[in-house]
């Protein structure tokens, strides 16, 4: 595992994406605190990390689109596969990977935090620690969302798309239900749409009739359950 987070890690150094990742990651995290807190005044260093937020849509599949997408277009799955690690380390030495990398943005970008303590009064210092951690753990999951995509093609385009996709919609799930239909029926509908969908894109993507229909199945016969339940 140690072997596949280093050989990610300088991966992403020699070549483009960790410098415009981080590039990103910084220029927008300062657009939002100069905005949100040096014009606006404030000493909530959380309401930059919540715009901030939208940087997700770009960066996340930038992180993630080529990890097996790549691997899987150059033919390097098989060897990296039979090599003496578990899929599990394969996949958690990736996942780890990126997650430094994102740690290395949010070092660089805890400097706008410390000069805001440093020089506001109202800062609560409680609150921004938690609002770091949880735009971290966040953070964390679409990453992880990401690879899971990026294991199911072969093509970086089409892993970035369905990841941009996915970020999208689980950013906006708030303004989605709050404008969705009101009501068990129309949820357990909109969730039984939602986990066909899902099903029939691992089918097209893995090619894996049985894997679709387990996915599938497996979610519908949960989301019935847990609808009788309630």
């Amino acid at each position: 595992m140690l072997a596949i987070f280093k050989k990610e890690l300088r991966t992403y150094f020699t070549t483009v994406t960790g410098y415009v990742f981080l590039g990103f990651f910084v220029l927008i995290t300062a657009y939002f605190f100069v905005s949100q807190n040096l014009v606006a005044q404030s000493g909530n260093y959380n309401e930059a990390l919540s715009g901030s937020l939208i940087m997700f849509l770009i960066l996340i599949p930038m992180l993630t689109m080529r990890s097996f997408a790549e691997e899987a277009r150059q033919k390097t799955d098989q060897l990296l596969y039979s090599s003496p690690v578990s899929v599990t380390s394969v996949v958690i030495g990736k996942f780890l990977a990126a997650i430094c990398l994102f740690l290395i943005g949010m070092a660089i970008t805890a400097l706008f935090p410390i000069l805001l303590a440093h020089y506001s009064e109202g800062m609560d210092i409680g609150l921004t620690v938690v609002g770091m951690l949880g735009f971290f753990l966040m953070a964390c999951s679409l990453i992880a969302v990401g690879i899971f995509v990026s294991v199911l093609t072969d093509n970086q385009l089409v892993a970035g798309a369905a990841t941009f996709a996915l970020v999208f919609m689980l950013l906006m799930m708030d303004n989605i239900s709050s404008s969705a239909p009101i009501g068990n029926t129309a949820g357990l509908v909109f969730v039984l749409v939602l986990l066909l969908a899902v099903g029939m894109y691992l089918y097209v993507s893995a090619h894996s009739l049985s894997a679709a229909l387990v996915f599938s199945l497996a979610g519908i016969g949960v989301a019935l359950m847990l609808f009788f339940i309630s």
